[in-house]
């Protein structure tokens, strides 16, 4: 049963999202709203705004008399849907991968980063800046944020440098289960073309922005990575829909 507050809503509109993007539902077609309330606890009026919320955002699509259902999308699969770690992209390029420990710091939760995790108002989070290099030359910035409650031990840098499924699994109660992302092209800030040693030509990046959730649907972390397109490219495979 989900917690009764006042994000209910969002909380619950987020659980189902999960779900549908893991295409947990038969035949992508979703419970009745009496059945999703009393499985998860709320009232339909809770089941209802989040339903509307996902129809907005094209997550899923309700047909009068017939019922609700996952929006068909085309399928999209790259090396980071299967959790592949950097260091092995950058090796399966031919270069040798290595990674650095820019920064870690905490900071007091604000803004969007707060209702991402799900998080009280004034919350610390662990901020991590890892740099990955092919060949000594850099290509991806990873930036992390993880609760500081989920700690229960203080970290060593050398476990600062673990993966976030590592770092979660060893140092944490929590286990990864799932991540929702979007890819973002953008032109890079003047701190991350210093970071990247970019140099003076502007040049597109793309971004991989990443809310990280474990087995109780719940997000435990989020991750923004950076990518240089100098040396690594990302490959999409995207197909119709059965029919």
């Amino acid at each position: 049963m989900l917690a009764r507050d006042p994000s209910l809503a969002l909380k619950v509109k987020t659980h189902l999202k999960a779900r549908v993007l893991r295409a947990e539902f038969a035949d992508g077609r979703l419970p009745s709203e009496a059945a999703l309330a009393s499985e998860l606890g709320v009232s339909r009026t809770t089941i209802r705004d989040a339903l509307s919320r996902l129809e907005m955002e094209g997550v899923i699509t309700r047909r009068q008399g017939a019922g609700t259902f996952a929006a068909a999308t085309p399928l999209v699969k790259t090396h980071l849907e299967n959790f592949v770690l950097y260091q092995e992209m950058i090796r399966e390029h031919g270069y040798t991968p290595t990674v650095t420990l820019l920064q870690s710091r905490h900071e007091v939760v604000s803004g969007d980063l707060t209702r991402e995790l799900q998080l009280k108002k004034n919350a610390s989070v662990l901020v991590t800046e890892k740099m990955f290099s092919a060949n000594k030359t850099p290509v991806i910035l990873l930036n992390s944020y993880l609760p500081q409650a989920l700690f229960q031990k203080s970290l060593t840098s050398q476990d600062l440098l673990l993966p976030i499924h590592e770092l979660l699994a060893r140092c944490t109660r929590e286990r990864m289960a799932y991540s929702i992302g979007e890819l973002i092209p953008l032109l890079p800030p003047a701190w991350l073309t210093r970071r990247l040693k970019l140099g003076r030509k502007p040049i597109a990046l793309l971004s991989l922005q990443e809310l990280i959730y474990n087995t109780e649907h719940q997000p435990v972390a989020k991750t923004i990575s950076f990518f240089h397109n100098r040396l690594l490219r990302l490959k999409l495979t995207r197909r119709l829909p059965e029919a």
